[in-house]
């Protein structure tokens, strides 16, 4: 791309929010809600990973954390030192984490003022991020 085409994907980027590893500014990673993700069918948006239980969100959490190979078609950005997992939660720690997040609840509290600015932020991050896509379309 031109650093024309470009300038306006950059600028459209939320600030102190970072990319996923191969992510796209494109193709934006979906982060489900996480109240109700207990009954939940499947853990992403694309219904290609199923939720059957703690064991799947747990496989899950790890994978994400720390098994991305960082291959861009035929580009590989990790070496084969860099690539090896040398870190790994413990199961009881991902287990808590599952649990934490079967436990949340939808907030109680009434709308306000600051939960009406707080979405008004959202939605102007949403905007940014869907014009900087149509840009590549």
């Amino acid at each position: 791309m031109t650093d024309r085409e470009i300038a306006p994907i950059l600028a459209a980027e939320i600030a102190r929010v970072s990319d996923r590893p191969n992510g796209s500014v494109f193709y934006v990673n979906k982060v489900p809600d996480l109240i109700g993700f207990r009954d939940r069918k499947y853990i992403d948006d694309t219904a290609t990973q199923r939720h059957r239980g703690p064991g799947d969100l747990m496989r899950d959490a790890a994978l994400l954390k720390y098994v991305d190979a960082m291959d861009f078609g035929k580009y590989r950005i990790l070496t084969d030192a860099q690539r090896k997992v040398r870190v790994s939660w413990p199961d009881q720690v991902l287990y808590v984490l599952a649990q934490y997040i079967y436990s949340l609840q939808p907030n109680p509290n009434r709308r306000n003022e600051l939960t009406t600015t707080g979405q008004k932020v959202f939605q102007r991050a949403r905007s940014r991020i869907s014009y900087a896509a149509s840009l590549h379309q």
